[in-house]
Formats: structure tokens, sequence, C-alpha cells
């Protein structure tokens, strides 16, 4: 009996240990260069990254912007994340070989899996490089929806005529000499846009 609950508990911290990472969809990006020439052929959008305990994956979908159909693309192996001034090495990709040119799918994409060394859990922002070489792809300020949400606090909304109309604090917004606290708050992780609903305890205010 004692054996077997000991086992039971090995497998359920085996299982919490596994189980340790964090997701962001579809999360942003501050800049990107352009891939190659610098006719903007070729565009990558970061669809997700998983920060596990072992690695960090980042999903990439590769599309073709131009009718050129001899334009190829690569990832370098010296590819690397970059976290508070530290590099993280790029071990293996899904759906490419690094460091060989290919072509997108026949609808024009091609998706890819990047891994690399394991990003701290606590990350909140990141960059990704291909190297250090003229012509490397580089996008920076990846980060998810939520952190960038954050970065809009505070701000203030004035309306047409330029007078002061609504102030949003970390944890609270002021608006028709009153305090109004965050009730509800809805991000669209696709698109990035937000929808709240502020209420002073007696009147609920939706900003859109």
């Amino acid at each position: 009996m004692k054996q077997t609950l000991i086992a039971c508990l090995l497998f359920i911290a085996a299982g919490a240990a596994q189980g340790k990472q964090i997701v962001w969809e579809q999360p942003t990006t501050e800049f990107s260069t352009s891939y190659g020439d610098g006719f903007f052929n070729l565009a990558l959008d970061i669809t997700k990254v998983e920060l596990k305990k072992n690695e960090t994956l980042v999903y990439v979908t590769v599309s073709q912007r131009s009718d050129f159909d001899s334009f190829w693309f690569q990832f370098a192996s010296g590819s690397y994340l970059k976290a508070d001034g530290k590099q993280y090495a790029i071990t293996s990709a899904d759906g490419i070989q690094l460091d060989t040119h290919q072509r997108t799918g026949p609808d024009g994409t091609s998706d890819v899996v990047l891994h690399f060394e394991p990003l701290p859990l606590s990350t909140k922002s990141f960059d990704f490089s291909e190297g250090d070489f003229d012509g490397a792809w580089t996008i920076t300020g990846i980060k998810p929806v939520e952190e960038r949400w954050r970065q809009l606090l505070p701000s203030y909304w004035r309306d047409a005529e330029g007078d002061w109309k609504i102030a949003f604090l970390e944890d609270q917004a002021i608006y028709d000499c009153r305090f109004w606290r965050y009730k509800k708050l809805d991000i669209n992780q696709k698109t990035g846009e937000a929808e709240m609903l502020l209420t002073d305890g007696t009147d609920d205010l939706k900003v859109v």
C-alpha cells in the first residue's frame, strides 16, 4: 500500500512538472525586418509561443507575398531568442531543415515550429534573430497581448475639441468626475482589441 502511494505521488509530481508551461496565443510584436532582398516577398507571423521548463517553442506561419515563384526562404542554425540581455540558441525545427532553403506550400504558406533553449517562465517579452549577419530576419518586442494592453495604461482620452474626457489608470479609471474600477476586460487574442466594462459601484460604463 505504501509503495503504491509513493508511486502515485511520483506520477502526479512528474505530470505536474511536465505540465508546467505558459502559452501565448497570437502574441504581438513591435518591429520586424524584411527578409532577403527587402521587397517584402515573404512575411513571418508568430502565431503562438510556448514557454516550457525544458524548451521554448515559437510557432511561425511563413506567407508568400508575391508571385515570384523562385523565392526561397530558410532559418539559420545560428538563430536565437534574446530576453533581458541573454541569448537562447535554437536547437531544432519542425517543418523545415535549418540552413536549407525551401519554398512555401501550394497555398503560399508554410507552418514552422522553432525549438529554442528554455526562456525563463517569467519572461514577459523577447526578441528573435536569425543571426548577426546582413539580411538576417529580426523580430523584436514579442509579447502576449495582455502585456501589450498593460502598456496602454495609464492613458488619457480627449474629445474632438481636445478636452480631457477619460483616464485609464492601472487599477481604476476616472470619468465624469468619478472613480471607476474595471469590472470586466475582454481581449480579442487575434486582433488585440479590448472591450471594458467599468463600474463605480452604482452605474456601469461600457468602453469599446
